[in-house]
């Protein structure tokens, strides 16, 4: 399904408001994610599809795999990330390890952010148990 931004705010809003609900690998319950489409339905405007449940946990897969990719590139050595500026490649020595980097199997979700910040971190950071 194709999810807008403001849609995918509002669904990592919902998670977070109700990340005690959130299992030990980071899911949530069927009822949870039925709850959170029913949530964003309201912000539907014709493109993408009517969100349900299922479309919510396969959203919230995808959002976690970004999150997981952020969270092993930040546990590098050497290496920089922050909110605004993601991975704030400088020079071609960084864009060399940060190449090398996103070719490995996993890490291809953090290619958006060489540059650039990633606005849900914070939220799904608080989301996962610690």
């Amino acid at each position: 399904a194709k999810w807008t931004p403001v849609e995918v705010t509002a669904l990592v809003n919902y998670l977070h408001e109700h990340r005690a609900e959130c299992g030990e690998a980071g899911n949530f319950k069927e009822i949870t994610y039925n709850a959170a489409a029913t949530a964003v339905g309201h912000l539907y405007n014709g493109g993408g599809g009517v969100k349900t449940g299922k479309m919510v946990a396969t959203k919230w897969a995808a959002l976690k795999a970004i999150y997981n990719a952020i969270e092993v590139y930040r546990n590098r050595s050497g290496v920089h990330w922050d909110n605004e500026r993601g991975a704030d490649i400088q020079g071609a020595d960084a864009a060399q390890v940060w190449k090398d980097h996103v070719v490995q199997k996993g890490n291809a979700a953090i290619k958006p952010f060489r540059n650039g910040g990633w606005e849900h971190y914070e939220k799904i950071h608080d989301i996962f148990p610690s």
